[in-house]
């Protein structure tokens, strides 16, 4: 008679090790650890490590050198991906020197935005797209695009009289509805005394800051010159005629 002892081997236990949380559009790599002559995946893969693009919950299946077989799972979760949110006076001026600062929203720890900056605010000159990307603790990135306009701006129509006479004066009216007003010749009033002849002009700021400005020439009015014409002697107990002419 003979015996012979049979054991029973342990099962093997892998243990996936790897990124369990992902962003939109990334990947992540799993890895079932060494020492197995097989590994099977949720999905297919039969390498040591298996790449996943999606959350979801996923397998892997080892066989060890006795060809026993373990299995184990993993949850991998998608992180929501980061929104910015811009604000701003989304308008510039069309004249001058003017920009606007436009802000993404506090609470990320990085921005990139359209030209390089790197704050969560970012001054931009000028009418046009500008997109920020922002990135969260987690790694992920969203993304933002607003659109810069130009505030409609009107130039000031000039009003007076645009011919003067040798010292003359009279009234030029730039015309209402501006915040501010600077003539040259002139004051800083809407209606400003025009005290001869000559080009004047004004500089107006409407509500948004926006300048711009005209011009308005006064000229020199043609000056009469009367002549008279007539018999300039006559006898006694007679007349004459007389009469003027005016030549331009």
């Amino acid at each position: 008679e003979t015996s012979v002892d049979i054991t029973e081997a342990p099962l093997p236990t892998p243990m996936i090790t790897g990124d369990l949380m992902i962003c939109a559009g990334q990947t992540t790599t799993l890895d079932a650890g060494a020492g197995y002559i097989s590994y099977s995946w949720t999905g297919g893969g039969s390498g040591q490590t298996n790449d996943y693009g999606s959350p979801g919950t996923y397998s892997v299946t080892v066989t060890d050198g006795t060809g026993c077989e373990g299995e184990t799972s993993v949850t991998i979760t998608e992180n929501t991906p980061p929104v910015p949110n811009i604000t701003g006076v989304l308008s510039v001026c069309p004249v001058g020197d003017t920009d606007t600062e436009l802000d993404a929203g506090a609470g990320f720890t990085g921005y990139l935005w359209t030209g390089g900056g790197t704050m969560q605010t970012n001054t931009v000159t000028g009418p046009g797209l500008y997109s920020v990307t922002v990135t969260d603790d987690e790694g992920c990135e969203g993304e933002q695009t607003v659109q810069v306009d130009e505030f409609p701006v009107t130039d000031p129509v000039i009003t007076g009289d645009d011919t003067f006479c040798p010292d003359q004066s009279g009234p030029l009216d730039a015309g209402g509805g501006y915040s501010s007003y600077n003539w040259s010749p002139g004051g800083n009033s809407q209606v400003i005394t025009a005290t001869g002849v000559g080009t004047y002009n004004v500089t107006v700021t409407d509500g948004n800051g926006c300048e711009t400005n005209s011009d308005f020439t006064i000229s020199p009015a043609e000056v009469p010159n009367p002549m008279i014409s007539g018999e300039l002697s006559f006898c006694e107990n007679d007349f004459t005629v007389l009469r003027i002419n005016f030549r331009g």
